[in-house]
């Protein structure tokens, strides 16, 4: 009894291991979110914005001719470390980020936060970004 008892609970040790490890690998934090419930992640990210945050897009250079927020910069997300010398380089500054559907506005997160800017807000898409406006 004691046994099937000491494996099962070493079962549910190692699986809830494995759940922070997960989260952390995919850039999840445990923490909780800078969004509230009655405040969407668009409406936040125009408050930083007005309040001053850098907003970049990241989406490639033929998307952001075809259409971008005013103020943005253009520097494709898979640019980002090559490019890192056009970004305020405050790594306490707020940055907005964009791009389509928010997909690698959230690998460009990613690459902002281990070249070691605090931050960073993945506003997720443009079209949403435009009508949250």
């Amino acid at each position: 009894m004691m046994k099937r008892f000491a494996i099962r609970a070493l079962g549910l040790s190692i699986v809830g291991i494995l759940a922070i490890l997960f989260a952390w690998s995919a850039g999840c934090t445990l923490s909780k979110s800078p969004v509230t419930p009655d405040e969407s992640i668009e409406s936040l990210a125009w408050k930083r914005i007005r309040a001053g945050a850098m907003l970049l897009d990241v989406r490639t250079p033929g998307e952001y001719s075809q259409g971008h927020l005013q103020g943005s910069v253009n520097i494709p997300y898979d640019q980002l470390a090559a490019r890192v010398n056009e970004i305020d380089q405050d790594k306490d500054r707020d940055i907005v980020l964009y791009c389509r559907s928010g997909s690698r506005s959230s690998l460009a997160k990613r690459t902002l936060e281990s070249l070691g800017y605090t931050n960073v807000l993945n506003a997720g898409g443009y079209e949403p970004m435009l009508q949250a406006k």
